[in-house]
């Protein structure tokens, strides 16, 4: 699997690999037919932060791999931590 030259919110992987640790990996990575990320970069980069040799990923139809695919993925809800609780 190689990730598209996207930019990751280098900032945010702590978040996400804490979320990963405690909970697993629960949204796996989309990849095109040709074993390229097209979301998850930061879970990514998270598990590999976590030493997770491999990640889930689910492949998809080549015409899911325009640049929009990637927009509601990219997001990660601030919720209160009361909510979660």
């Amino acid at each position: 699997m190689s990730p598209t030259p996207a930019p990751i919110r280098r900032n945010r992987w702590h978040k996400i690999a804490g979320s990963i640790a405690e909970f697993g990996f629960n949204v796996p990575c989309l990849i095109d037919d040709q074993g390229v990320l097209i979301t998850g970069h930061g879970r990514l980069l998270a598990a590999r932060h976590l030493g997770q040799a491999e990640v889930p990923v689910i492949p998809v139809q080549p015409s899911v791999r325009r640049p929009g695919a990637r927009l509601p993925s990219g997001r990660q809800p601030d919720y209160p931590e009361r909510i979660l609780e």
